[in-house]
């Protein structure tokens, strides 16, 4: 069976690492499965309100080409198109802050 405190070591040097360093490998591993997982979920939010947004703002113009403007299509455009914005400018910064998937078990934690 493969542990995780001994994952990428070969199986002739297991008694390399230290009782302690290996604990700390397995603490270091779940913190970075968390953070990945805590990255992707937010990700995923972040790109259903980029849609829902878009669709939103869609369909206002829509309005706008059948009806004309007034008012309260204004004031919602006005106030989608900055929360678009924002929505769109935070999923490209968290591609930027993606979590680093490779799990080194011999480097030395942060």
């Amino acid at each position: 069976m493969d542990d995780i405190a001994t994952r990428g070591v070969s199986s002739n040097r297991p008694a390399l690492l230290s009782k302690d360093r290996r604990a700390e490998l397995v603490i270091n591993t779940n913190r970075r499965e968390l953070e990945r997982a805590v990255w992707e979920r937010v990700m995923k939010r972040l790109r259903i309100s980029t849609r829902m947004l878009s669709a939103i703002l869609l369909a206002l113009l829509a309005r706008v080409i059948v009806s004309g403007l007034s008012v309260a299509t204004e004031l919602s455009a006005a106030i989608i198109t900055p929360l678009l914005l924002a929505s769109v400018l935070l999923t490209r910064h968290g591609h930027r802050l993606e979590p680093r998937q490779p799990i080194n078990p011999h480097s030395k934690p942060r």
